[in-house]
């Protein structure tokens, strides 16, 4: 494979494992492997011996990068950071966490939409992600989305380098209202924007959603789900075992349908805010979010 990847690790040798085996199936000729570093002695030595551990079963030939953390930067900083160092050495590139497990589909969906939009810059991400339980959007194998799902994604550097970690530099009123109509989104986006702003949620992923926004950008994601998070344990940062999320499996796509025209698919969106987002959230959270509380 001819597109690079990027794997961020950590600490978590069962989920790392099988994301690797997967990432070495498809053989990409660069592989970039980051890793935050441990909180304490025990976490340094999990963190260590997962790094030997990976870089020994790499056997096939590849340009191999890493960024291996001393100290533990938390998921924020760790993972944006990452992306930023990966982005600085190629041009357009795939990113994996360590419990996204792919399946062989999805790096060909990446490599064909990274090559097809590298110029269009109405598109800034390519997501594995389908979170619309069995309802085909369009007559495509994928559609657009206001919705960077990042569990198993693909951008270009242009991109990217309009990030900003800071989540305060996005103006949210000047953004949303290109794609949505919806004052429980407005509420929701702004109450999360106030949490990462907070340090209450050590996140990355939410500004990356909101630059996409504030540039107008929309996200290809396809009409079946490519990549399953087998992260939902105790040792998970933001998953939980519980999850209704942890109920989307993986599925094959034959990428042979592409669409006839770039637009949002506002149907879906709208499915995707009430039954994945509100429904992450508790019932108090969403009343203050249907009624402005």
């Amino acid at each position: 494979m001819n597109v690079p990847v990027l794997f961020l690790i950590f600490k978590r040798p069962d989920t790392t494992q099988r994301v690797f085996e997967a990432i070495k199936k498809a053989q990409p000729r660069q592989l970039f492997i980051s890793a935050d570093g441990g909180r304490n002695e025990a976490e340094i030595e999990a963190c260590n011996a997962l790094r030997k551990h990976i870089l020994s079963q790499i056997d096939w030939d590849c340009e191999l990068k890493t960024l291996f953390r001393e100290k533990n930067m938390g998921c924020k900083m760790a993972v944006s950071s990452g992306i930023s160092w990966f982005f600085e050495q190629v041009e357009r590139g795939i990113i994996l966490e360590d419990d996204c497990l792919p399946n062989e589909s999805f790096f060909t969906f990446c490599e064909v939409l990274l090559e097809k939009y590298k110029d269009d810059q109405n598109i800034w991400h390519i997501a594995a992600n389908n979170f619309q339980d069995g309802i085909k959007r369009g007559d495509a194998d994928y559609f657009f989305s206001m919705y960077s799902h990042i569990w198993g994604w693909a951008s270009w550097r242009d991109r990217w380098q309009k990030y900003q970690v800071d989540v305060n530099h996005y103006n949210l009123d000047n953004a949303l209202p290109f794609y949505t109509k919806n004052k429980m989104q407005f509420r929701y986006f702004k109450h999360r924007q106030k949490q990462v702003a907070s340090g209450k949620m050590n996140t990355w992923d939410y500004q990356w959603l909101y630059c996409m926004w504030q540039n107008k950008g929309l996200a290809a994601l396809p009409n079946v789900n490519l990549v399953e998070n087998i992260g939902f344990d105790s040792n998970a940062t933001h998953t939980k075992a519980d999850s209704f999320l942890s109920r989307y499996k993986i599925s094959v796509l034959k990428l042979s349908k592409f669409p006839d025209e770039i637009i949002q698919n506002r149907d879906a969106d709208e499915y995707a805010f009430k039954n994945v987002f509100l429904k992450s959230s508790g019932l108090l959270t969403r009343l203050r979010y249907l009624f402005g509380l």
